[in-house]
């Protein structure tokens, strides 16, 4: 799942950027010169690759800030679906 991530970052990057810089970023868009509408398509291109939506209260550019904080919220999205089942 890590890697889809990353990858999906990179593509919407406007500077070339290795996996471990994206991986060791504390905030990827400022970090990365990612704006709001770039975030938006990141936000969709991993929910339309995994087949995850992602908890409402954490789709903010803050809450979904590095690699780590996205996979967490996947995470906790993963929990409540198989909970609800």
């Amino acid at each position: 799942m890590k890697e889809i991530i990353i990858q999906i970052i990179k593509n919407n990057c406007y500077d070339v950027v290795g996996d471990d810089e994206i991986i060791n970023s504390n905030n990827i868009y400022d970090d990365y010169a990612i704006d709001s509408l770039s975030f938006i398509n990141i936000i969709m291109e991993i929910e339309s690759e995994l087949g995850i939506s992602f908890p409402d209260e954490y789709l903010s550019m803050d809450m979904l800030s590095s690699v780590e904080n996205i996979c967490n919220a996947l995470g906790v999205s993963i929990k409540n679906t198989n909970e609800a089942l």
